[in-house]
C-alpha cells in the first residue's frame, strides 16, 4: 500500500498556494497534510477532510513571521 503526504508551509489565509493545495487534496484524497501553522477558521471543507498535523510552533501562529528562525527546526 502506498501512502502520500502533502507538506505546506502554513495554512493561515486563502491565497494562490492554498488553492493549489486544494487541487492536490482532490488528487490525493487519502493524503495527510503536514504544516507549520494552521488557522482552522481559514480551512475550506476540502482541506478539513484531511488529517492535518502542525508543528510545535502552531500555538504561536499569530507571530509566525517573527518565528522564521525557528521554522527549519520545526520542519
Amino acid at each position: 500500500m502506498k501512502r502520500a503526504a502533502i507538506v505546506h508551509y502554513w495554512l493561515l489565509n486563502r491565497r494562490g498556494g492554498e488553492k493549489v493545495l486544494e487541487a492536490l487534496c482532490r488528487l490525493l484524497p487519502e493524503a495527510d497534510i503536514f504544516t507549520l501553522f494552521c488557522e482552522p477558521a481559514t480551512l475550506t471543507p476540502e482541506l478539513r477532510r484531511h488529517k492535518i498535523t502542525t508543528s510545535f510552533l502552531n500555538p504561536a501562529r499569530r507571530w509566525y513571521r517573527e518565528l522564521l528562525p525557528l521554522m527549519p527546526m520545526a520542519l
